[in-house]
């Protein structure tokens, strides 16, 4: 396969090696004879050929290798081979050794670099050169097919009846309140219902279909696929709607199906999981009372888009017609009762209720669709409401969208609604999306952080900070960072079209975006993408997939540690994807490389339907776009106050399930780990933007913070503004962020909404920070602490833990409950980098700080996980008890 020598990965199309590359370089002349040894690790055989770039390490491109020019020829004996332009490589080879002689007009002064590759290259699918975009969003929505709940439709291409492997499931959905609430689409690898990525994942898929027709039309079927997978999934929604009226107050609609500790608690098939884990599958609604206009606004949003869809090749139909009389109805629920919707401790886990949960972008989102959607002039009037309201929240300083923040997504449409939105208000959203996503355009390598930017000492790049590792790929975060970068090319090339006005930043968009779906197509070595091009994924974490299609065999835990490929092919499915250094496993318990959910296709799923449809109009991709483009930003225009570049991340979870020991009642004596595989965590995280800035200092600010330096402005401009709720804080700020190189940290403890309004829980905000801990991470544990000490013990926690284990320390403040004990036991087990899963068992089962205590010092001693937090040590405590109660 096309590889560069010194490098051991190979694809079709070439990798990326031309931002980073350390393979052999040599100087060479025209016409010198040279002899080249090649080593092949794995051999298919075949007709094999050698190409040179004579140009040095940091010019080497694709086109310069595929220049005819730089063929080199053999020097043979035999004149059968002599001059020939390939070799045939028999299947036993493994060291090679031929001459080759180079071509006139080609030397290398400056060093050239070899390329082996098939004869004839296999560069692309097809003759344009760029991968299959169309069959990828079928692909794409064969994933949503296998994700769906309830009675399978007959289209359904991944049940059984149809070749694949799922039957009908869940079919008491609902059953809790007198509700039919069979159907949907499962969440990710487990089988939750959340309402919220669930209707940010169908709106941003109708959005595809809305803003990219053509894409939907360029194939036989691709179009009549969408369209029904949209209407299943809208069928949901109206199903959710179960008390549906007029009047705001009276409606009803669902956020939540299932309970997430249960679910996340075992593998199973989802066809039998209700005989494993038992009949609780609780319902969880958003009501007046329990406001989740976050969570309706999604549903308004997604209504709108599919009745647009279907009203596209039929405009009379009355499906259209009752999904607005939804939309219309929950949107004035939204709008008359406002919030953010969650769970209590006392109800269970909500995972989403990470990161922005704010809701006026979810509004702002509904009221665009809405206005697109023809419904009146109030909506209209309405999205420039919400997005004034947003813009000066910490979402409008966002860099990509996804269910956690739909600002951009909602902006960059807006641009096209020219017809009902005046040129004022605008340019003011091209203003504000020129620098959004001009924050992508960084020279940061991600192994090389700069000063303050790798808290934990890994040679990383903190999360929140843009990077790109050394093949090209941007990351924000590592937990689903495909997913991340997915969007933003999303985002990227829907503005590309309202930019046209300024060439060199539509192509530049559009080549970012391009670049970046390449290399997770297979420009970066592999496929990202389950069942799609060269050496995908196979072992994506995901529970139907990995059992056995014969439903007679046992799935559970230990099938899910099984190190064998997934039995049935999860076709489509975007894997969270490779670490910041270019490292990947293909490991199914590795959930934060290969989790999968239907919110990670979403924007995805955009972005190809984007490259299909632009490519119309740019036949020659490669000579478009040229070389490898910088990731150095050209300049754009700059809001005033700028803000600060920089957003760090808050996780949102796209959860997945969560594997725990078998549930047999008698455990097995022998602790092995691959039979008990440690679960993943709820969150996964999400970008989460910067505050909005303001320049004023304040005049009680620290001395050693000059009031002309940005961060200490923005200590001042956020101080300022919470001066009513929490007096004195600008001057703690400050003196946190002269500790540091990048004062963001310190100044998002005081962004609204305040994480706590007690002065010396949030003096432990800024001591965090200034310890060099991730910004988000000192929020969160700010927000949920029950004091200074408890606020300093999850830091520490964040400080010592490793960067794959350090998520539980949030969750141990959620498992501990409201003792500080508990809490502190969990948080000292996590930062000491015992299994966190674990760690969090210890302090959730049982009710004294003592019990808890000795749980976690049995982990320590034994590495028994099932054993240590299934044990009683009452007798060792005083009694103690086992509960999930208070503590006594």
């Amino acid at each position: 396969m096309p590889d560069v020598c010194g490098n051991p990965f190979q694809d079709s199309p070439p990798i990326n090696f031309t931002t980073r590359f350390y393979g052999f370089v040599a100087n060479y002349t025209q016409g010198q004879e040279v002899d080249i040894t090649i080593n092949i690790a794995t051999n298919h055989g075949g007709r094999m050929a050698m190409r040179v770039c004579p140009l040095s390490r940091g010019l080497i491109s694709h086109d310069c290798f595929n220049n005819p020019a730089n063929q080199l020829r053999r020097v043979s004996s035999n004149p059968q081979y002599d001059a020939k332009l390939y070799w045939y490589v028999r299947p036993n080879d493994i060291d090679i050794t031929q001459r080759f002689r180079l071509p006139p007009g080609v030397s290398c002064a400056d060093g050239c670099v070899l390329q082996v590759r098939p004869s004839p290259s296999p560069a692309a699918n097809f003759s344009s050169g760029e991968y299959d975009y169309a069959a990828l969003i079928d692909a794409s929505y064969f994933f949503y097919e296998a994700q769906q709940t309830g009675p399978l439709p007959p289209w359904n291409r991944a049940a059984q009846v149809n070749g694949g492997w799922r039957n009908d499931s869940y079919m008491a959905d609902g059953a809790d309140i007198g509700a039919d609430l069979r159907g949907g689409w499962f969440d990710a690898g487990d089988h939750m219902k959340f309402a919220l990525p669930y209707s940010w994942a169908v709106s941003t898929l109708a959005w595809s279909v809305l803003e990219f027709p053509a894409a939907y039309s360029s194939a036989p079927g691709l179009w009549a696929t969408a369209k029904r997978n949209l209407l299943f999934a809208a069928d949901y929604l109206v199903r959710s709607h179960v008390t549906a009226s007029d009047v705001p107050s009276e409606n009803r609609f669902v956020a939540q199906v299932g309970d997430t500790d249960t679910d996340h608690s075992r593998w199973c098939r989802p066809e039998q999981c209700g005989a494993v884990e038992g009949p609780y599958r609780p319902t969880w609604l958003t009501t007046a009372t329990k406001p989740g206009s976050d969570v309706v606004g999604e549903a308004v949003a997604a209504l709108a888009a599919v009745a647009m869809v279907v009203a596209a090749d039929e405009p009379a139909s009355p499906v259209a017609a009752q999904l607005l009389v939804h939309a219309r109805q929950l949107y004035a629920f939204g709008k008359a009762f406002p919030g953010a919707w969650s769970l209590t401790s006392d109800e269970g886990d909500y995972p989403y209720r990470y990161g922005n949960h704010v809701w006026q972008d979810d509004m702002l989102w509904a009221a665009a669709m809405m206005c697109r959607a023809g419904q009146g002039a109030g909506y209209c009037a309405d999205a420039v409401t919400y997005w004034n309201a947003a813009a000066n929240m910490g979402v409008g300083w966002s860099s990509g969208m996804d269910w956690d923040n739909a600002f951009n997504e909602a902006s960059v449409m807006m641009l096209g609604m020219a017809d009902k939105l005046s040129p004022a208000f605008l340019a003011n959203v091209r203003t504000r999306m020129d620098w959004n996503l001009n924050l992508w355009h960084v020279s940061t390598l991600c192994t090389a952080p700069p000063a303050g930017t790798d808290s934990n000492g890994d040679g990383l790049v903190d999360d929140g900070h843009i990077c790109y590792s050394p093949r090209g790929l941007v990351h924000q975060m590592q937990w689903g960072t495909l997913r991340v970068t997915a969007n933003a090319a999303a985002t990227k090339l829907v503005y590309s079209k309202y930019t046209t006005a300024n060439t060199a930043d539509t192509q530049r968009q559009r080549c970012w975006a391009r670049r970046q779906m390449r290399l997770m197509l297979g420009d970066w070595g592999r496929s990202f993408v389950v069942g799609v091009g060269n050496n995908p994924p196979q072992r994506p974490h995901h529970s139907s997939s990995m059992c056995d299609p014969d439903y007679s065999v046992v799935c559970d835990g230990n099938t899910a540690a099984l190190d064998r490929p997934n039995p049935s092919v999860l076709r489509g499915a975007l894997v969270g994807g490779p670490r910041k250094d270019d490292t990947y496993e293909d490991n199914r318990m590795d959930y934060i490389l290969n989790e999968v959910a239907i919110d990670y296709n979403g924007g995805f799923t955009v972005a190809l339907a984007g490259l299909l449809q632009l490519g119309a109009s740019t036949p020659d991709w490669n000579a478009y776009c040229g070389a490898t483009p910088s990731p150095v930003p050209s300049p754009t225009p700059t809001p005033s106050p700028s803000p600060s570049p920089t957003p760090t991340p808050s996780p949102s979870p796209s959860p997945a399930p969560i594997p725990s020991p078998s549930p047999s009642p008698t455990p097995s004596p022998s602790p092995s780990p691959s039979a008990t595989p440690s679960p993943s965590p709820s969150p996964s995280p999400s970008p989460s933007p910067s505050p909005s800035p303001s320049p004023s200092p304040s005049p009680s600010g620290n001395p050693s913070c000059p009031p002309t330096e940005y961060d200490c402005q923005q200590c001042a401009a956020n101080a300022d503004a919470v001066q009513s709720l929490l007096p004195g804080m600008t001057a703690p700020c400050q003196t946190c962020a002269a500790a540091i190189a990048d004062g963001w940290p310190c100044y998002n403890c005081l962004a609204t909404p305040l994480v706590s309004t007690n002065p010396s829980i949030m003096q432990g905000c800024f001591d965090c920070a200034a310890a060099g801990v991730n910004g988000w991470a000192c929020t969160q544990c700010t927000k949920g602490a029950l004091s200074a000490t408890d606020n300093a013990n999850c830091a520490t926690c964040y400080r010592r833990a490793s960067s794959g284990n350090n998520w539980g320390c949030l969750e141990c403040q959620t498992a501990g409950g409201s003792s500080e004990g508990r809490r502190a036991a969990c948080l000292a087990c996590v930062g000491n980098n015992s299994d966190a899963w674990a760690c969090t068992q210890c302090a959730s089962r049982y009710g004294t700080p003592c019990e808890a205590e000795k749980c976690v010092a049995c982990l320590k001693a034994s590495g028994n996980a099932w054993g240590c937090y299934t044990a009683t040590y009452a007798a060792q405590c005083g009694g103690g008890r086992r509960s999930l109660g208070t503590e006594f």
